[in-house]
């Protein structure tokens, strides 16, 4: 089973918006690193429920320009992806 998620817009200026759609109703974290897996911090760190669409805001002026990875932890599922800054 996948963990749908997305990141728009993709390379962000000022603001990023991760979507996602638990497949569990458990805590749920969404959490950035960069490309050398130092984390940059959690963004998202709830109880959700399985089947209902996420929008987590990212706020990109916190960052360096450069390409991260974000990764969506939801219960025994994850869900890893590039989010690129470029201000």
């Amino acid at each position: 089973i996948s963990l749908p998620s997305e990141v728009y817009p993709n390379p962000a200026v000022d603001n990023a918006v991760i979507t996602f759609e638990p497949v569990q109703s458990v805590r749920t974290q969404v959490e950035i690193y960069d490309m050398s897996g130092r984390p940059m911090g959690a963004v998202f760190n709830a109880e959700v429920k399985a089947g209902l669409e996420y929008r987590v805001n990212v706020n990109a002026r916190t960052f360096e320009n450069g390409v991260y990875i974000y990764r969506i932890t939801n219960g025994s599922h994850q869900a890893t992806n590039r989010l690129m800054i470029s201000k």
